[in-house]
């Protein structure tokens, strides 16, 4: 009848359908053994059935009538696989396609819904099939409840169906591991409550200015998760408005949860982006180690990336237990900011815009308010507030390169971190305003009185769809300014401290998040970049491109030429310009290779590593060497704490002194963190850029 391929396929479907149905089927009559094998299948991989329970699936199988039934039931578990986003459409009356599936109604799934509430199982004839297709319909239609029955705030499960859809159309990333990665973060959720009649642990209680915030203890290092660091969170009136600033506040509350993360689109790479998600996001996360001891210590806190529309506190490669565990000497801190078309969004141009002046730059505005309230809170928890470091990669380390550069921010921090990260991620006023008005039109809408009405789900969704790589903070002239890297070569943070770097691959991580459909996205949005470009400049990047040593089959010169656009060359152009404004740049180059296929030495590999969660390694595929790892995030420390990463061979985990140079502008020499070899070398003799034919695009910003 079929295959051994189609066969496993099935048993695996079954698995999914059934862990979600969680033994809720018919046990009596005739029907007591398909439920009982289904639940073997369940909580066992097939081949470690026993005899008698493959004799109960080798008879169940029988009952199917052929091909078209295997079909019917593959495509009820097809949905299952990711029955939360396909029911949710279902609820929002919107026809649903998924593999093999087909256009569902709502009024259909609706219908069976209200039936399954009156009578979970029901007569035979209220779904008029067969008892087996309704034990998995009724497992979809519990899902569904769930959902359905849920806080708004926590149902941004539209992204993730499309999610899963996409990751295995093009990634590869299996249902199950979306499943799994779905029901991880989800079993993370709780909500934080006031605290009212007394009843707390005093010791891991911290007072501050808008609360006392009690965590909770890991060995010897104290969390406090989902701390808000505003008045008002940014949802009704205040959405699209600047952050209000935080209120004294007597009350006594939890921090045991991280809170609702900012609404977004889901990154199966990225999977923080499945935690629950809402407009009541502006929350914090603190770490401190449980003997603080008299002394204030450094802080350094955590920007986290996503291409200004992704990413989330709850990102288990980023959380911080295992972090200030091995680094005691430290606070760290992660914060969250609005992403996407509520963080940055351009609406004064509309004729009721006037009163949303500052729509474009919300998300870096967020940044500095998190900012503010560490500055006047992190004493509280043993940190020095005069001792800040700010980390972040790729949104993250754009953010951390901009924030300099807003008045007033260099009281709030002394050094930065930037990893794949630099201006080369904002975008023109004239840039957020073709956007914004393509999202208006795709969505209907000419006021942002229209906007309003939209649901933040389907906002995300559209602009997902439409915006990709294109929302950004605006060069406005106003928060930011209009060449973030002549304020840098003007000296405008030369008494900040900079850190920064890149990996060897960076393209890597996009061409093989998009797979399939990288190539028409290269293609277009090279012909657009090319566009931008003088005849000349286009000779060069075309000559690039086509340059045998920047091309093969698995690594295309445009993916090369992208990551010398929007990572390399803007490197070293930040390096080059902090070093003639009379500030310190120390400069690395990362070079370690995943063991997935195709994913190289790509952006984002180096974070697991950072934070110490080798065994984040959806990325890495590897765990990389343990005291290369140590050794790594010891520079880092070293530097939050003195200004300089160097270290000498009695602080160096690997008991090697690494004199690690000043970028200066004769020699150029960077940092090389070959697994093996951690080195400095010449910039002339590691390549990152191509002086003669990408340098010069930085001026175009992005891709």
């Amino acid at each position: 009848m079929w295959g051994d391929g189609k066969r496993a396929k099935f048993d695996l479907m079954i698995g999914s359908a059934m862990d979600e149905i969680r033994y809720f089927v018919p046990s009596e009559g005739g029907e007591e053994g398909f439920a009982d094998t289904l639940r073997w299948i369940a909580r066992k991989d097939r081949t470690l059935l026993n005899e008698q329970e493959k004799a109960m699936y080798d008879k169940f199988m029988e009952t199917l009538a052929g091909e078209s039934e295997v079909k019917r039931l593959e495509q009820y578990c097809n949905d299952m696989n990711f029955r939360a986003g396909n029911t949710y459409m279902y609820f929002m009356k919107k026809p649903v396609v998924t593999p093999g599936l087909g256009a569902i109604h709502a009024a259909e799934i609706t219908y069976l819904f209200d039936t399954w509430v009156a009578d979970p199982m029901g007569p035979d004839d209220v779904l008029g099939r067969a008892p087996w297709e309704r034990v998995v319909q009724a497992g979809l239609l519990r899902v569904y409840a769930a959902f359905r029955g849920g806080p708004a705030s926590v149902r941004a499960v539209p992204s993730i169906k499309k999610a899963l859809k996409e990751g295995e159309k093009n990634m590869g990333i299996s249902a199950e591991h979306v499943q799994e990665a779905t029901a991880r973060m989800r079993a993370l959720y709780g909500e934080n409550k006031k605290i009212t009649d007394g009843n707390y642990d005093r010791s891991l209680a911290v007072k501050c200015k808008n609360g006392t915030f009690v965590g909770r203890k890991y060995g010897d290092v104290i969390a406090f998760r989902g701390i808000p660091f505003v008045g008002r969170q940014p949802v009704g009136e205040y959405r699209w408005k600047a952050p209000v600033d935080a209120v004294p506040d007597d009350g006594v509350y939890e921090a045991y949860y991280f809170g609702t993360v900012p609404h977004q689109g889901v990154d199966p790479l990225q999977i923080g982006s499945l935690y629950p998600a809402g407009e009541e996001c502006l929350y914090l996360n603190v770490w401190k180690a449980a003997d603080a001891g008299a002394e204030k210590k450094p802080v350094v806190v955590w920007i986290h990336g996503g291409a200004f529309v992704a990413g989330s506190t709850a990102e288990p490669r980023e959380e911080g237990t295992a972090y200030v565990q091995e680094n005691q000497d430290i606070v760290f801190v992660s914060i969250e900011y609005r992403l996407d078309a509520y963080g940055f969004l351009h609406l004064s141009h509309l004729p009721d815009g006037k009163d949303y002046p500052d729509a474009q730059n919300l998300g870096i505005m967020d940044q500095m308010m998190a900012l503010k309230w560490i500055h006047e809170n992190i004493a509280f928890f043993g940190g020095n507030p005069g001792n800040v470091t700010l980390i972040g990669e790729s949104a993250g380390g754009c953010s951390v390169c901009l924030l300099p550069l807003v008045e007033g921010s260099h009281q709030y921090f002394q050094r930065i971190i930037s990893q794949s990260g630099s201006p080369f991620c904002t975008r023109s006023t004239e840039e957020a305003i073709a956007c914004t008005d393509e999202l208006m039109e795709k969505l209907g809408c000419r006021t942002v009185a229209d906007l309003q009405k939209i649901d933040p789900e389907k906002m995300i969704e559209v602009s997902g769809s439409l915006l990709a790589l294109r929302v950004f903070p605006e060069r406005d002239g106003k928060y930011l300014p209009l060449n973030p890297y002549d304020e840098y070569k003007n000296g405008a943070a030369k008494d900040i401290a900079v850190l920064q770097g890149c990996n060897k691959d960076e393209g890597g991580y996009f061409a093989f998040v998009m797979g399939e459909i990288y190539s028409a996205f290269a293609a277009d949005r090279k012909a657009k970049k090319m566009a931008q470009l003088t005849e000349k400049e286009r000779a060069l990047a075309e000559s690039f491109c086509n340059d045998e040593k920047n091309s093969s089959p698995d690594y295309p010169g445009v993916t090369r030429l992208f990551e010398q656009i929007m990572f390399k060359a803007p490197l070293i152009r930040m390096s080059e310009n902090q070093t003639m404004g009379g500030g310190k740049s120390y400069t690395y180059y990362f070079t370690p290779e995943s063991s997935v296929p195709k994913m190289w030495c790509a952006h984002t590999i180096e974070i697991s590593t950072v934070f110490n969660h080798p065994e984040e390694n959806l990325i890495t595929g590897r765990r990389f060497d343990e005291t290369f790892g140590k050794t790594l995030r010891r520079m880092w420390i070293q530097f939050a704490k003195t200004g300089s990463p160097s270290l000498t061979a009695d602080i160096s985990p690997d008991g090697k002194a690494h004199e690690w140079p000043l970028y200066d502008l004769k020699d150029k020499r960077v940092m090389v963190f070959d697994e093996f070899n951690i080195h400095p070398e010449k910039e002339a003799e590691v390549k990152i850029v191509d002086w003669d034919r990408t340098y010069s695009l930085t001026k175009y910003y992005c891709i």
